[in-house]
């Protein structure tokens, strides 16, 4: 786990047995000020939760983390765009409540509560381990370099359109690194290319973009007494 020279990381979070699981880090990339959280996939469960008002059905997770779990929680992040525009798919309890589609970019959890991400049908597909997936536009990080879809003339089109039509805005996205573990990046003022350079200096090897825009970009971690 390595993170550029400007930032020095620091466990966030309730620790999973007698160590950290989860470390954060803020650096300047481009001039602009990104938080990273780098997650170890091999000793934290993932779980995907359903929005309060979509997906419409009956979820395990419906919205909110039970009780019983909270003595256990160690961070909380945001999803993707609403689903009439994520130009993906939503699947959990064996139910896909929006088709998944094939080239989406995609957050895969599995039965034992790792997660990855990448490109479905090619680097992620539907198997008997697959519990939930949620997907969200395509890819932003490939083999460990920006797609060229970063560098589209028409950003607006295929990364999401910002609150007053500014390219320049809040982002976040999720990726994984060389050794299978989860890294969450956001920060404001960013464009689409920008977003894409800090994953990939944060050590991402694959990633996507989530949500955008203030308010919806949040990663909060959760410290107390409880055994993860």
């Amino acid at each position: 786990m390595t993170a550029s020279s400007d930032g020095v990381w620091a466990p966030a979070g309730r620790n999973v047995g007698a160590d950290p699981a989860v470390y954060v880090t803020t650096v300047r990339h481009s001039g602009v000020p990104v938080g990273i959280a780098w997650m170890d996939t091999s000793r934290l469960r993932f779980a995907l939760y359903a929005g309060t008002s979509e997906p419409i059905g009956s979820w395990s997770n419906d919205g909110s983390v039970p009780r019983n779990l909270w003595g256990s929680l160690v961070a909380a992040m945001n999803s993707g765009f609403r689903l009439n525009q994520s130009l993906g798919g939503w699947y959990l309890d064996g139910v896909a409540a929006v088709p998944l589609r094939d080239g989406a970019a995609s957050l895969v959890i599995y039965r034992d509560g790792s997660a990855t991400v990448g490109e479905w049908g090619r680097d992620v597909a539907l198997t008997a381990s697959v519990v939930a997936v949620r997907q969200n536009l395509s890819m932003l990080v490939e083999v460990g370099a920006p797609t060229p879809a970063v560098d589209t003339p028409n950003p607006k089109q295929v990364w999401g359109a910002p609150f007053h039509g500014n390219v320049l805005t809040w982002r976040s996205a999720l990726g994984v690194d060389a050794a299978g573990h989860l890294l969450y990046v956001a920060g404001p003022s960013m464009d689409p290319k920008t977003l894409a350079a800090a994953m990939v200096a944060a050590g991402a090897r694959r990633a996507m973009e989530l949500d955008i825009n203030p308010l919806w970009d949040n990663f909060d971690t959760f410290s107390g007494v409880g055994a993860a």
